[in-house]
């Protein structure tokens, strides 16, 4: 779990899209959303926000996660 960020889900899958909040203040960092050309979710990080290691870290890890979601959720449907 992030230290010092929160991700709020703003749009439903398939291609979601997440805000990236400051758990103290409540301002918007930034946003993950799915990049059709790149076929990736990307972090689109706001005009003026410092960002640490262990923040961008977090932000890595919660792409990653999604990015493992949609591939297993892409090979259960291809089952069917």
């Amino acid at each position: 779990m992030a230290k010092y960020i929160q991700f709020g889900e703003v749009m439903p899958h398939p291609n979601g899209v997440w805000t990236i909040e400051n758990k103290r203040s409540g301002d918007i960092l930034g946003r993950i959303e799915w990049y059709g050309p790149w076929r990736r979710y990307v972090a689109i990080f706001s005009d003026g926000a410092v960002w640490s290691h262990d923040c961008l870290a977090d932000v890595s890890e919660f792409i990653l996660n999604l990015s493992n979601a949609s591939h297993h959720a892409e090979a259960t449907e291809g089952r069917r």
